[in-house]
């Protein structure tokens, strides 16, 4: 599993919600706080490769200043990858720890983390990106995002996710901010942010795990409240592996850089 096992949905399963349904959950009263001239994906920010059908629809869910807008970037290449995450702490992260192990043990340790950066080959060296980086996140301040349901991506990867009910917005303004220069790619999809909870072998998996994972938060009484208050950058070292680089407190001016 990579730091985003993202995929969308097209058509509606079950529970599963379709991408018109994905879409409008992120289109909430933050979008409205946008109103006033914030734009989506503004000139200098990397977008996905165009496709008329999503952006269609994409136009016609977003408020008019956020329409339209988009500055591609480099391709995703062959080659070592790289991802900007925040780690999700105590007690969502041993959370989704638990559950993991429960709907498929098989899989590898990957901490719980929200996924900014999706994975993607650097356009330039490594040293270079962790500094670009350090600096672009001093600009940022931290702040707290709040989980809703659990949903699936099927059928367009068997990927069960807890989707990011508020402050989705202030994250694909994150990412957009940060999708420039040497860690710059065009990404194939929309980013939609959510924190993965675990990408199945098959459908059929899915949705068992799907329906588990909806019991299993229901059940849940702890907070749903996260605070981004720093970002790693991580390398897969080998498939479905990664290792820290460097970790970016929000809006200060420390960075701490791993051995």
């Amino acid at each position: 599993m990579t730091p985003c096992a993202q995929g969308r949905c097209a058509t509606r399963l079950r529970y599963a919600p379709t991408l018109v349904e994905v879409l409008a959950t992120i289109i909430t009263d933050d979008f409205l706080a946008l109103a006033s001239g914030t734009r989506f994906c503004g000139t200098g920010v990397c977008g996905r490769t165009p496709d008329p059908a999503v952006d269609s629809l994409t136009n016609l869910l977003l408020p008019g200043p956020l329409r339209g807008s988009r500055y591609n970037c480099f391709p995703i290449m062959l080659g070592s990858r790289y991802a900007l995450v925040a780690y999700v702490g105590k007690p969502v992260g041993d959370f989704i720890a638990r559950l993991r192990r429960e709907l498929h043990p098989e899989l590898p340790h990957l901490a719980a983390h929200l996924t900014i950066l999706p994975p993607r080959v650097l356009q330039g060296g490594e040293t270079s990106a962790i500094e670009t980086l350090e600096q672009r996140c001093r600009e940022v301040d931290p702040f707290e995002v709040t989980l809703g349901e659990v949903e699936t991506f099927i059928p367009v990867t068997p990927t069960v996710f807890i989707r990011v009910a508020h402050a989705a917005v202030r994250m694909q303004e994150i990412h957009n901010q940060l999708n420039r220069d040497g860690v710059c790619c065009t990404e194939d999809l929309p980013y939609i942010p959510h924190l993965t909870i675990a990408k199945m072998g098959t459908e059929e998996q899915a949705w068992k795990a799907f329906e588990l994972a909806r019991r299993r938060w229901a059940e849940y009484s702890g907070t749903r409240h996260i605070a981004l208050e720093e970002l790693t950058f991580v390398r897969e070292d080998q498939q479905s592996r990664w290792v820290d680089l460097a970790s970016f407190p929000l809006g200060r001016r420390v960075v701490s850089r791993k051995k």
